[in-house]
C-alpha cells in the first residue's frame, strides 16, 4: 500500500510539473487524479495568482 501510494504521489508532482510546462488546461480535471482534486486546485489557483501578480507588476 506505501509503495502505491509514493507511485501516486509521484504521479501527481509529475502532473503538476506538466502542467506548468502547458498550463492551458484545467489541473482539477484530469482523469485518474479525481483523489487529489483539491491539491491540484490549489496549486493550479496558487500559479494563477502569481502569474496575474507578474503581470500586474509589468509597465
Amino acid at each position: 500500500m506505501v509503495h502505491k501510494m509514493r507511485n501516486l504521489r509521484d504521479e501527481v508532482d509529475e502532473l503538476k510539473e506538466i502542467w506548468l510546462q502547458d498550463p492551458y488546461w484545467d489541473l482539477t480535471e484530469t482523469e485518474g487524479f479525481e483523489s487529489h482534486r483539491d491539491e491540484l486546485a490549489a496549486f493550479q489557483a496558487m500559479w494563477q495568482r502569481r502569474w496575474l501578480a507578474e503581470q500586474a507588476e509589468k509597465p
